[in-house]
């Protein structure tokens, strides 16, 4: 379930595949029409393609299907496209996905083989939690294990540790310590990496989340971190939406192309 605390588009964020109708004995091949759809979560475990094994030290990447639609998060950038059963097994394809550079540059390089082995895929197994797809007569092979879907986090209670901070030409690696905390009392603290700050805040008519006390401390900070403070009281201290799902919150502003991703750790 998806909870607005604002309206937001965002990009897809954790996905996933299962059997829709009858539960699958172990090692069913899933092949046929359309009607005997997958439909459930998904994270990709192990991948070969004629490049070699995947490495996935460095990204997640899922996947779900959700009646003829498949979409995930491909270890960078979110991905949505077709799913269907042909006459002899599955097709995948094709794919639309977002456009943010990531780094390490392997996790762009990896992303890229994933769509791409993902795409060319016909066949699927499901051996238990674990579903399998597979290029008949290739080398080409996705494990993926079955995942529990993760429920909405609160607004109120968790440290919101950021993950990201994005724009439509990239996405930034986090630098020192940043979070977000929300008070049930209107107040809310945190850092931006470096200096800490605190405020209060109120949800505005206009549907956003607004400050009406927000004050930044002083303190010498290292240059790397500069920018990405920047961001992020230019995002936070002018008003910004937010949505929740699962434990990731996405706080934008309007007028800004920069994009926080937070995650919901516990309280401090």
């Amino acid at each position: 379930m998806r909870t607005k605390l604002a309206p937001l588009a965002v990009a897809i964020a954790v996905a996933a595949l299962a059997l829709a109708g009858c539960a699958p004995t172990p090692s069913t091949e899933v092949a046929g029409p359309v009607g005997d759809k997958l439909d459930d979560s998904w994270l990709l475990t192990s991948g070969t393609d004629t490049s070699g094994a995947f490495d996935l030290d460095d990204a997640s990447i899922t996947l779900e299907i959700d009646d003829n639609v498949a979409s995930g998060n491909s270890g960078c950038n979110s991905y949505t496209g077709d799913f269907g059963g042909t006459a002899d097994g599955v097709s995948f394809g094709p794919f639309a996905s977002t456009r943010m550079a990531c780094s390490p540059e392997t996790v762009m390089t990896l992303e890229a083989r994933y769509l791409k082995a993902l795409e060319a895929a016909d066949t699927a197994t499901v051996d238990g939690d674990t579903l399998t797809l597979s290029l008949n007569d290739d080398v080409l092979e996705l494990v993926y294990s079955q995942t529990e879907p993760v429920a909405d986090a609160e607004l109120v209670g968790p440290t919101w540790g950021l993950e990201s901070v994005g724009t439509t030409d990239a996405v930034s690696s986090v630098q020192g310590d940043p979070t977000l905390v929300f008070g049930e009392d209107g107040t809310i603290h945190g850092s931006g990496g470096c200096r800490e700050f605190s405020g209060d805040y109120v949800a505005a008519d206009d549907d956003l989340i607004r400050f009406t006390r927000f004050e930044i401390a002083s303190a010498e900070c290292p240059a790397e971190v500069g920018d990405q403070e920047t961001k992020v009281f230019d995002i936070i201290g002018e008003g910004f939406t937010a949505e929740i799902e699962g434990d990731t919150m996405t706080v934008t502003r309007a007028g800004s192309d920069v994009t926080l991703v937070y995650r919901a750790g516990e309280p401090r």
